[in-house]
This record gives C-alpha cells, structure tokens and sequence, in this order.
C-alpha cells in the first residue's frame, strides 16, 4: 500500500516539473495581453502635385548687321538672326505616405515663333515690313535706327506671348548719299560723284532733295561735272 502511495506522489511531481517547464504553459492568474497596433499604411495617396518652369524656354537674337548698297539705288539693308533656346518643366507630386518618396519628372520645352517684323527711323522707304530682312531707301542724308522684333509663346506653366527685340543704327555713306536716283537728260553734260556718271542737268538725290543745276551741285558738294 505504501508503494502504490509513493508510486503516485512521484508520478504526481514528475507531471507538475513537466508542465512547470512547459513553454506552453499560462498562468491564467496572468494571462498574456496581446498588443493592438493599426495596421500599417503602406499605399501611395498623392496629396499635391507642383509644376515649374525653370529655366523659362524663349528666342534669343544672336546678330544684326546692317550695309549700304548703292547698286541700282541707294539702298540699306540690315539682317537679324536668332536662337530658340529651350526650357524645362519640371513636376512634383508629393504623397500621403511619408515613406512614399516625392516623384519628380522633367521635360524639355521650346517656343512657338508666332510672328517677327522690323521698322526704321530716321527716314526710310519702306519705313517698316515682315520678317528679320530689312532692305528700304534713305530718304535723308542722315541716318536713323533698325528694329527687329520677334513674338513667340509658351505653354503653361511657362509665360506665354512675349516679345523681344535688338536694333542697329544706320546711316549714309557718301557714295549711297550721292547715288541718282531718277536722272533727268535735259541738255548734254557729264556730272559724276563717288565713281557714278550720269548724264544731264536735272536729277534726284538719294536724299530726295532735287538740284536743278550741276555747277550748284559742284559748288555745294563738291561734285565735278563736264560739258
């Protein structure tokens, strides 16, 4: 009887060491809490969207050259040239998300040339006409300024509709100012002047002013003339 009681005491304390050791045992005087965190977000909500221009797209004139010409009139004729130099949009969208990184793109835009044109001052015919070509007749014997324009635009986000210009100045040489227009053969002579002959004595200057006589010519501007 004894053994039977010893056998259980032994049996009794080996299964209580057991569930002692136990990874699997709980002391339910303490149950374990488990922890309630919210569930990662780990979506990329967009939350704004910023677009630049920098730098601003846009022409840029790179010359202008201006010469007299005094082939079949006196003449000044003037060229302009440009450059369309391109710009970059640039846009950024941000997210909700912190550990979502902004997305950036870039890209490269030019400017639709809509129109360019120039006038003159200072006495010309044609005064103004289309284009970066300027050829018109002085019509002094002084001289003015050539200005060139040029209109583009530009998509948004980039300024739209704008115009730039440069400029010359112009003026007569001796030969293009003492060049004959319209010559008159009204009595035999020779009148010549910067390497020009003609023949009469009537005529137009380049400057429009009309002379009557070729000694007053001679006597005013120094002008040689034979009979």
């Amino acid at each position: 009887m004894q053994t039977k009681q010893a056998l259980v005491v032994v049996v009794g304390t080996a299964l209580l060491v057991l569930l002692t050791l136990s990874p699997k045992a709980v002391d339910m005087t303490n149950p374990p809490r488990i922890p309630n965190h919210p569930p990662v977000d780990t979506n990329c909500y967009p939350v704004s969207t910023n677009v630049v221009c920098d730098p601003e797209p846009g022409p840029q004139f790179l010359s202008v050259t201006v010469s007299n010409q005094c082939v079949a009139a006196a003449m000044i004729v003037a060229t302009a040239t440009y450059t369309n130099v391109p710009g970059t949009v640039t846009t950024t969208i941000t997210y909700s998300n912190g550990s979502c990184p902004p997305l950036v793109t870039t890209n490269t835009v030019s400017s639709a040339i809509l129109t360019n044109w120039w006038t003159a001052t200072g006495g010309a015919v044609p005064s103004s006409g289309g284009g970066l070509g300027a050829s018109f007749s002085p019509t002094n014997c002084g001289g003015g300024t050539i200005f060139f324009y040029l209109t583009y635009s530009n998509a948004p986000p980039c300024s739209n509709h704008l115009t730039i210009q440069t400029s010359i100045g112009w003026s007569c040489d001796c030969d293009c100012r003492h060049h004959i227009l319209n010559p008159t053969p009204l009595s035999p002579g020779t009148q010549s002047c910067g390497g020009i002959t003609w023949t009469g004595q009537v005529f137009t200057t380049a400057c429009g002013n009309p002379k009557s006589s070729p000694r007053d010519v001679q006597r005013r501007n120094g002008w040689s003339h034979g009979v």
